[in-house]
């Protein structure tokens, strides 16, 4: 790679991670129950998270798959 394709990749990032830092905003827990947790605590909620089901863990590796392919032929 060149250094002004390294530097054009660097800025675009740069310019897709202030797009994101500006558009977003704050969050707040929608229930005391979790705004009464601190850090870790809330990964220990059994109803938060649900394992994927098939179609979703197929969809996740073959993106990896696709990644691979972008990565290497565009």
């Amino acid at each position: 790679m060149t250094v002004e394709r390294v530097l054009a990749t660097m800025a675009l990032c740069l310019i897709l991670c202030l797009a994101i830092a500006i558009t977003s905003d704050a969050v707040f827990a929608q229930s005391k129950d979790l705004a009464s947790k601190q850090g870790m605590d809330v990964l220990n909620n059994d109803k938060v998270w649900k394992k994927p089901n098939k179609v979703q863990s197929a969809v996740g590796i073959g993106s990896c798959f696709v990644m691979i392919a972008v990565l290497r032929w565009l």
